[in-house]
């Protein structure tokens, strides 16, 4: 867009309309912006100004910015940029691990995927200084360069300094906004609310942050909530999380993490598709050398009111913790249970969570709930409960819970600052199996294809990936083959396209591996799948019965008999039979079982 000089006329009334300058010749216009838009406007430094502009009781001044076309700015303080501002790009955070170690450096194309290797991995030197010359590239391209991109909305905030403003962002009631880039798109903008306070910071677009939350050096990633006084102090918060109330520092929040109580804590750990209970709460040190102590949440997990958990420890994923634990456990081994307090010590139920209907809920609630706009999404995330990762713990349990029941010299066994009854860890060895046969007999039932097989699977900030190759990924980065951030973001994406064929072969080899079959599937095996897929089903849908017993009504049916008290229940929320996750489970099930039954009945 072509600017020019003011000319004396447009001066003369711009001072008649209440407007200063410190130098009229640093305002620079488009030839069709429209004078009477501007009024009690103090300029102070180089402004350019779009067509369409609004501004309106600007009081300490604006200067630095150019304004997009269709940008309103109406009764704010101050809105200064200066030439030396890199907008929040380059700044660290120092996430996971509070006494550093694990910075990750603000990029306007960060994504989890890239966060995870970069925070996790330190031991990869090469690549992270990769990394972080990206970056420091990323800063020096925008350095100097503020905007306030076209139908940006800035209305009654006090004070803006060295921020940039994407397209479409709506700002309203701001308290202070500094050193950060706010990324927006007209059909997915950025929300800034009133009093909110931000420092040192990359907000994502569609994120919305509201209600006197507090940022500190932090990144907030697409559609992610954060509101009601919430702080973030050194997190990296991704894709649909939902934080409110409460308070994180150093957390690495990856996707669909949620936290919605006053007294709950996140600190010093990792997580992802995590749901805090209220007064939950962690220690990241022992008073020696500070707190230098970390926690890994694998995904799915879920605390209890009032839990605690004594860093260092690694919960296993889709694990329920209940109560204080304080043995610093590590129960990664033994996914899908519970965590629980008794008399003092940790108790493990290992494969208690496994056939809840929970589970199965959350799944489909993680697809409704993400509201961004697949052109331009950036984190990647596996959603399946069940995939290669899951599966693969689940196989690798059925190894260790033989040991150990081998070994076992008693009722209950100590592994790991957790105790596990020997005659619940034989139960979960069981239903572990059962589910891991029934996944991979299933994916072997449509293609015994196996070349190529990936070996491990890792979690990677809550995408699912063959780990051999992340590890090329990371390779090609310290040797420089990228040119930007954006660059590893869509070599990631490339990874992801492989994802349902690495599956299929990482399945066909599991069943060679583990259950002795090698050759063309038969009813044996689709018996088993739909053992398997049965037994889960049931599992849950008598999980879900239970919401329906006589006790569930207490509270229902006020001022009439005891019969009336469950009628009333059900006419508010409905019966077992029309329940839609219910209905949804049931679909579900039989879309898995589908190819299994057509074998039963010869028609494969």
């Amino acid at each position: 867009m072509k600017m020019r000089n003011l000319r004396s006329d447009e001066i003369v009334q711009l001072a008649a309309q209440g407007c200063i300058a410190t130098d009229w010749n640093d305002i620079k216009v488009s030839d069709t912006f429209e004078i009477s838009k501007i009024r009690n406007v103090s300029f102070c430094g180089k402004v350019e100004i779009g067509n369409n502009v609004t501004l309106c009781n600007i009081r300490v001044g604006i200067g630095g910015y150019k304004i997009g076309n269709g940008a309103r700015i109406i009764d704010c303080g101050s809105i200064i940029s200066e030439s030396d501002s890199t907008f929040g790009i380059g700044h660290e955070v120092c996430v996971v691990n509070e006494a550093g170690g694990r910075e990750v450096k603000l990029s306007q194309d960060l994504t989890n995927n890239i966060a995870y290797m970069v925070a996790m991995h330190r031991y990869n030197k090469a690549m992270v200084e990769s990394y972080n010359r990206l970056v420091e590239k990323e800063a020096k391209a925008f350095k100097g360069k503020a905007v306030i991109a076209e139908g940006a909305q800035i209305i009654g905030c006090q004070t803006i300094h060295n921020v940039r403003i994407g397209q479409g962002a709506r700002l309203n009631g701001c308290s202070l906004l500094e050193n950060g880039t706010i990324l927006s798109f007209n059909v997915l903008p950025a929300i800034i609310g009133a009093n909110v306070i931000m420092h040192d910071f990359i907000v994502a677009e569609g994120a919305q942050i509201t209600d006197a939350a507090i940022i500190k050096s932090s990144y907030i990633g697409q559609c992610s909530l954060v509101g009601s006084g919430f702080m973030a102090d050194n997190c990296l918060v991704f894709a649909n999380c939902q934080l409110f109330c409460g308070e994180g520092v150093a957390a690495f929040c990856g996707p669909y993490t949620v936290s919605h109580h006053k007294t709950s804590l996140l600190i010093a750990a990792m997580y992802s598709f995590f749901n805090a209970g209220s007064a939950t709460n962690a220690s990241n040190h022992h008073y020696r050398l500070g707190p230098n102590h970390q926690a890994i949440f694998d995904r799915g997990v879920k605390t209890g009111s009032g839990s605690y958990v004594l860093e260092p420890a690694h919960i296993g994923a889709y694990t329920m913790v209940v109560g204080a634990h304080k043995s610093n456990p590590d129960t990664s081994d033994f996914p899908f249970s519970y965590l629980i307090e008794k008399q003092g010590e940790s108790y493990l139920l290992p494969a208690q969570n496994l056939k809840t209907m929970g589970l199965f809920r959350d799944e489909v609630k993680w697809h409704r709930r993400d509201l961004r706009i697949e052109s331009i999404a950036r984190d990647l995330f596996t959603t399946e409960v069940f995939n290669p990762m899951t599966i693969g713990k689940m196989i690798k349990a059925v190894h260790k819970a033989d040991e150990m029941i081998a070994s076992a010299t008693g009722d209950t066994i100590l592994v790991n600052g957790v105790r596990i009854q020997k005659g619940l860890l034989v139960r979960a060895r069981n239903a572990y199996n059962e589910v891991a046969q029934a996944f991979v007999l299933e994916s072997y039932l449509k293609s015994q294809e196996y070349e190529g097989a990936p070996t491990e699977w890792t979690d990677c900030g809550g995408l699912i990936v063959p780990k051999d190759q992340m590890e090329a990924l990371e390779s090609n980065l310290a040797q420089g083959l990228y040119h930007s951030v954006a660059d590893i973001a869509k070599a990631f994406d490339a990874l992801a396209l492989y994802y349902e064929s690495d599956v299929s072969t990482w399945c066909a080899k599991m069943v060679r591996e583990n259950y002795g079959i090698s050759g063309e599937p038969d009813k044996e095996e689709a018996e088993k799948v739909i053992s398997g897929y049965t037994s889960l089903m049931n599992g849950m849908l008598a999980d879900a019965q239970k919401d329906f017993n006589r006790k569930m009504s207490v509270g229902y049916g006020l001022d009439s008999n005891d019969s009336q008290a469950m009628h009333e229940y059900t006419i508010v929320k409905g019966t077992f039979d029309t329940n839609k996750s219910v209905e949804i489970c049931r679909k579900y099930f039989s879309k898995h079982m589908r190819l299994a039954n057509k074998i039963i009945g010869g028609q494969q």
